[in-house]
C-alpha cells in the first residue's frame, strides 16, 4: 500500500493538471491489484522454487526475489517520497506538508531503514550465514510493523508542539486533511 500511495502522491505532485483532469478513476485499485498480484507471484515462485525441483536453486531464487522486492516495495517509495519532499520544500512554490504527507513520508523512511537489513541478509545468506544478523534483521522487520501506529499517534497528536491526551483524537487528526 505504501508503494501505491507513493505512486499516487508522486503523480499528483509532478503532474497536477493531468492528475486532476485525466487520471483514470480506478488507477488506485488497479495499482494495488497489480502490486498484490506481484507479491503473490513472488511468494508462489519461492514456494515452487524451494519445494519443487527446478533448474534454479532456492537460494538463487530468493536472492533474485529479494532484490526485486527491495527495488519495488522499498526503494521506489523511498526515492519518490524524498523527491516529493524536496520538490515541495525546496521548489519555487513552497507548500506546507499535510499530516498525511508527513505520516507517509515517515512510514516509508522507517520501512526503508527497518526493511533494508532483512533484504541484505536474505541476499547474502548463502554466502555468509550468521544467525545473529538474521535475528536482528527479523527484529527490525517486526519493528517496522509496530512503528506505524506510533507514527500516526505522534503526528496526529502534535498540534503546535502540544500533545492531546486522547489516542482516538490523534488517529482521527492524522487522516483529516484541512
Amino acid at each position: 500500500l505504501l508503494s501505491a500511495m507513493s505512486m499516487e502522491r508522486c503523480l499528483s505532485v509532478l503532474f497536477p493538471i493531468w492528475y486532476r483532469c485525466h487520471r483514470p478513476k480506478r488507477l488506485s485499485g488497479i495499482l494495488c491489484g497489480v502490486l498484490w498480484a506481484l507479491a503473490g507471484l513472488f511468494v508462489s515462485l519461492v514456494f515452487i522454487g524451494c519445494y519443487i525441483p527446478l533448474p534454479i536453486s532456492c537460494e538463487r531464487l530468493l536472492q533474485g526475489i529479494s532484490i526485486v522486492n527491495f527495488l519495488i516495495f522499498s526503494l521506489f517509495p523511498f526515492v519518490s517520497n524524498i523527491s516529493l519532499y524536496l520538490k515541495l520544500q525546496c521548489g519555487s512554490q513552497r507548500r506546507h506538508l499535510g499530516k498525511l504527507y508527513v505520516v507517509v513520508l515517515l512510514s516509508v523512511i522507517f520501512l526503508f531503514i527497518f526493511g533494508f537489513p532483512l533484504t541484505v541478509v536474505v541476499f547474502l545468506d548463502p554466502v555468509y550465514l550468521n544467525l545473529f544478523y538474521l535475528h536482528i534483521s527479523y527484529l527490525l522487520a517486526s519493528m517496522n510493523s509496530s512503528i506505524n501506529p506510533i507514527i500516526y499517534f505522534l503526528v496526529g497528536s502534535c498540534q503546535q508542539r502540544r500533545f492531546h491526551s486522547s489516542a482516538k483524537v490523534a488517529f482521527r487528526q492524522v487522516f483529516e486533511e484541512k
